[in-house]
């Protein structure tokens, strides 16, 4: 049996309902990584929807308590970037990949495995609206990230690579294709 919605997200906020002291940002946390997992299950279970209200709860929760220049946030507006994604909505994706990445770089720095993500799947909005300069330049640099910090024989690397090869063969540049193969 279904459990509705808004039941399953009153569960998460019981410990703040319960509670009168302030609020734990350790509690904060544990709450929005939680909601982003269920955000992320429902996306996979193709609930894009309840996913997108899922993210939406998490943002407010992350604003209100955290603060929107923090690592939460960050995840947050990937998430939602990968929701419009999956949309097929890339002007909403690229915008808040452009958020995610902004936050990321400020309070991970640029060395750092979440903004690899950001970077690389921003690549990939502006492969697949034929922006390649723009494509380009970010797969290299999530590649040259994941190589420094992961190591050339890591998945994410090889991953990175595949992306980049498939966007040398869109735009016919076949020299450094097969350089990649080389």
């Amino acid at each position: 049996m279904k459990k509705p919605l808004p039941l399953l997200l009153s569960l998460f906020f019981m410990p703040f309902i319960l509670s009168s002291q302030s609020v734990d940002t350790a509690t904060v946390v544990m709450q929005v990584d939680s909601l982003i997992q269920v955000s992320w299950a429902l996306a996979e279970q193709n609930q894009l929807d309840q996913a997108m209200e899922v993210n939406i709860v998490a943002e407010r929760l992350t604003l209100e308590y955290l603060g929107k220049e923090t690592t939460m946030y960050g995840r947050v507006c990937f998430t939602r970037a990968r929701l419009f994604q999956y949309r097929n909505n890339l002007q909403e994706a690229e915008r808040w990949y452009l958020e995610a990445r902004a936050i990321r770089e400020k309070v991970l720095g640029k060395d750092n495995l979440d903004y690899a993500w950001t970077v690389h799947n921003l690549a990939n909005i502006y492969r697949d609206r034929r922006e390649y300069v723009k494509s380009e330049k970010l797969f290299l640099e999530a590649k040259d990230i994941r190589e420094k910090i992961l190591g050339k024989e890591s998945v994410d690397y090889a991953n990175t690579l595949h992306h980049l090869g498939v966007l040398y063969y869109q735009m016919s540049d076949f020299q450094k294709d097969l350089k990649l193969i080389i």
